[in-house]
């Protein structure tokens, strides 16, 4: 429940709404063209670097060997 109330939800409403309301504004251009993509990066930086123990510790209970690897290998961490 942390990742979802103390993360995602915090993250998503504030970049969602920018999103949609950039692709409403420019149809067909991709989210990196936007001029606040810079910023977006580092929020979901910081949003990887908040969630990751999280994440790291529900890998270990579901018995993953290494979970920080694991996502690192799907590029989300």
């Amino acid at each position: 429940m942390a990742i979802l109330t103390r993360g995602l939800r915090p993250f998503l409403s504030v970049w969602h709404p920018r999103l949609a309301a950039y692709e409403r504004a420019h149809p067909g251009h991709a989210p990196a063209e936007c001029e606040e993509y810079t910023a977006f990066v580092e929020a979901l930086g910081e949003l990887r670097r908040s969630v990751n123990p999280y994440v790291d510790r529900l890998g270990r209970v579901a018995g993953l060997p290494d979970p920080a690897l694991r996502l690192r290998r799907f590029g989300v961490c």
